[in-house]
C-alpha cells in the first residue's frame, strides 16, 4: 500500500478532526414532505415541509408562533461546557411574509434548547427598532427565569438569506459571542457582533421558530470547538 505523504497526512488528519467536531448538521436534502418527524420535533401547528434545500416554517392564519427542534437526532452536547470544549450553533435563515403591523414578529434561531425553560436564542426582527427598520435581541433563560437580554437596532430585509451564530468559547467562561451577517454580501451593512456574559447553560438541542412570520432554513448545525491542545 501506498503511504501519505506528509501533506496528505496531514489533510487526512485535519479532515477526521473537522468530521470529529460536528455534533449535528442539517442541510435539508432529504426532499421529503414534510421533513422526517423522525429527526426533528415541530410544534405549533404549523406546516413545515422540506425542499429544495431548504426547511420551511408557514404558520398560516391561526397559528401565531411555532418551532422546530433537532431532536431526536440531536439532544446535544453533554461536555461542550467544560474541559476545554465549546459549542458553535450556525444556522442560514430569512424571515418571510412577516404579518403587517405585528410588533415583535420574528424568526429566531436556538441553542442549549433543554426544554420550554431553558435555551440561548437569537432573534432577527425585519419591522423592530427604530423607524421599524431592524432589531436582533440575544437572550438566556434557565430554569424559566430570564438571564439577561440584550437588542440592538440593525437592518433585516425580509427574504434575504442571513447567516446567524452563536457560540460559547471553550475558555470555561460562561460567554456567548453572536454574529449576524447576509449570506450573500452586498457591502451595504457591516456584519453584526455581540460579545454576552451569561451563565453554564444545560445540555440542549438546536432549532429554529418564528412568531407572526413564515421562516424559511437553508442549514443549521452545532460543532465542537476546542481550545489548543484539547484531545477528542
Amino acid at each position: 500500500m501506498i503511504g501519505y505523504t506528509d501533506l496528505e497526512e496531514w489533510l487526512h488528519f485535519r479532515a477526521r478532526d473537522l468530521e470529529d467536531r460536528i455534533q449535528f448538521a442539517d442541510e435539508f436534502e432529504d426532499w421529503l414532505t414534510p421533513a422526517p418527524v423522525t429527526e426533528w420535533t415541530f410544534d405549533g401547528n404549523a406546516s413545515w415541509s422540506e425542499s429544495q434545500g431548504y426547511l420551511d416554517g408557514t404558520l398560516g392564519e391561526s397559528v401565531s408562533t411555532s418551532q422546530a427542534l433537532g431532536e431526536p437526532a440531536y439532544a446535544g452536547c453533554a461536555d461542550c461546557n467544560d474541559n476545554g470544549k465549546g459549542l458553535t450553533v450556525e444556522a442560514t435563515v430569512q424571515a418571510r411574509q412577516t404579518a403587517p403591523g405585528v410588533t415583535g414578529a420574528h424568526v429566531w434561531v436556538a441553542g442549549w434548547h433543554a426544554d420550554g425553560d431553558n435555551f440561548v436564542k437569537f432573534r432577527i426582527l425585519p419591522f423592530g427598532g427604530a423607524g421599524n427598520n431592524g432589531r436582533v435581541i440575544q437572550e438566556q433563560f434557565v430554569g424559566g427565569v430570564l438571564q439577561w437580554r440584550v437588542w440592538t437596532d440593525y437592518p433585516i430585509e425580509e427574504e434575504v438569506d442571513y447567516d446567524l451564530t452563536l457560540a460559547r468559547p471553550p475558555d470555561g467562561l460562561p460567554q456567548f459571542s453572536f454574529r449576524l451577517e447576509k449570506t450573500v454580501d452586498d457591502g451595504l451593512v457591516p456584519p453584526f457582533t455581540a460579545l454576552v456574559n451569561g451563565v453554564d447553560p444545560p445540555a440542549g438541542t438546536v432549532g429554529v421558530g418564528a412568531f407572526e412570520a413564515n421562516v424559511r432554513v437553508g442549514r443549521i448545525a452545532a460543532n465542537e470547538t476546542r481550545a489548543t491542545g484539547v484531545q477528542p
